[in-house]
């Protein structure tokens, strides 16, 4: 068996096949786009590991910035935080989100919950429910959920005061007619299965809903905070990391 210097496989780990032989002479001439096999594999590893860091070292960065504005007296108290055994928890499920997403929007984003963002605070179970939301997310689906605000400031709402609805007539205004309605109704469909939107509060339309395409939803002080927050992060991104 030929020796790897690469932490990250070992040929052992991986047991013969039943009725088939590995062979040394396998291992060099089996190829992946004429690449040597563990050459290939050596640098999948490499790729995986750099990543990962890239992204946790982003996260801490931006953790640093964050203690670095707040006050003193803050900083102490998060530092005594951060002692404890449920702020190590947070950390760690935290930081399993952010080795796992390559948006650099979440990254931000779970750096300011973690240093709880002054802006836009969210209570444990809320922020439990954004790390677990934005671990399983697309980043095309958190754009649009950023265009949903805009639908609420446009005062498409109707008698609730937390249900709002967006119709036909609002496709091209907020997506340049980029989604069809059978999208967009799946894409906040799957917001509210993500928990990052209130299903509709409203089980029947309105009197100006029957004759046309519509799609509702609901929404409270907790996922403003969390839409809001992404909003923020975005911003940061932005301001301090595209260029």
């Amino acid at each position: 068996m030929p020796h790897t210097s690469n932490p990250y496989f070992s040929l052992a780990s991986y047991p013969e096949r039943e009725g088939c032989s590995m062979t040394s002479l396998g291992l060099v001439t089996d190829s992946i786009s004429g690449i040597p096999i563990e050459l290939a594999k050596n640098k999948f590893a490499q790729v995986w590991h750099v990543r990962k860091t890239q992204r946790f070292e982003r996260f801490l960065s931006q953790l640093q910035t964050e203690m670095d504005r707040i006050s003193e007296g803050q900083r102490r108290k998060l530092n005594d935080y951060i002692e404890t055994e449920e702020a190590q928890d947070r950390l760690t499920e935290f930081a399993d989100t952010v080795v796992s997403k390559s948006d650099k929007r979440v990254h931000i984003a779970l750096a300011l919950l973690y240093c709880n963002d002054r802006d836009y605070p969210l209570t444990d179970k809320d922020k439990h429910t954004f790390c677990m939301a934005v671990r399983n997310i697309h980043p095309a689906l958190i754009t649009f959920y950023l265009k949903l605000e805009a639908a609420a400031l446009s005062g498409m709402f109707d008698t609730l005061p937390e249900r709002y609805t967006l119709k036909h007539t609002d496709l091209d205004v907020l997506f340049d007619g980029e989604h069809s309605s059978e999208e967009v109704t799946e894409v906040v469909t799957e917001l509210i299965s993500l928990k990052l939107l209130l299903n509709d509060p409203k089980s029947y339309p309105s009197w100006d809903e029957d004759a046309s395409w519509t799609v509702s939803w609901g929404m409270n002080d907790s996922k403003w905070g969390m839409l809001r927050l992404l909003r923020k992060s975005q911003y940061v991104y932005e301001q301090n990391y595209k260029n």
